[in-house]
């Protein structure tokens, strides 16, 4: 009896050290919670950056068929050489819808000092292959993109076969009016075929007299 009585001291013992001893270990999602990092925050800005997807983003931009992005929205994605890219893909993608391509397109015009833009617009305007509708969205917005610097392709627009190309052109004018547009526009309207393309021809050249007598 008097062994038994003798090591229960240190039996005693080890059973109140015992939760202690679990209690100093770390538990597996404690050690992932709390483990050190190495990264430092400029490693973690970038590691973020890389993780968004510029398709995805422009594809849920370009998603409504009402709401046309603006150069704001445009802009918020990102800088010309990131973004630009991803248009050019967007709108020669067969994967994505006939809308997102045109949005695509369009929305080159909000970096015009990318080389790629310019080129691109005249490939599309002046291809022979080019669908209608691809080339009237190309001839508005390379307009709105170069203004005078753009008027001897959309020239080439007002004289095109497609009637709607040519009334893209006269509205691409339009918009620009200056004087060497307004030129252009009125040197075109004894060679304009249709009678009411002729007569917005009229109407815009009218209203920038107008607008100038009113200065």
């Amino acid at each position: 009896m008097s062994r038994w009585f003798s090591a229960s001291p240190l039996l005693l013992t080890l059973v109140l050290a015992l939760p202690a001893c679990q209690d100093s270990q770390t538990r597996p999602d404690q050690a992932t919670a709390t483990s050190p990092t190495t990264d430092e925050p400029g490693q973690m800005a970038e590691k973020k950056e890389e993780a968004r997807n510029l398709h995805a983003e422009l594809r849920a931009l370009f998603g409504g068929f009402e709401y046309v992005p603006t150069r704001e929205d445009l802009l918020q994605v990102g800088p010309g050489e990131e973004v630009v890219p991803v248009l050019l893909e967007l709108y020669r993608s067969e994967k994505v819808s006939p809308h997102q391509q045109h949005h695509a397109l369009r929305a080159l015009q909000f970096y015009p000092e990318h080389p790629e833009v310019a080129r691109t617009y005249e490939t599309v305007i002046r291809g022979e292959d080019t669908a209608d509708q691809d080339r009237r969205v190309a001839v508005r917005a390379y307009g709105r993109a170069f203004g005078d610097q753009g008027l001897e392709l959309l020239g080439f627009a007002l004289a095109h076969d497609d009637y709607h190309t040519r009334a893209s052109a006269i509205a691409a004018i339009e918009l620009i009016g200056s004087e060497p547009s307004l030129e252009l526009l009125e040197s075109r309207m004894s060679e304009e075929p249709e009678v009411e393309l002729q007569a917005e021809i009229k109407r815009v050249l009218d209203a920038a007299a107008k607008s100038e007598a009113t200065r």
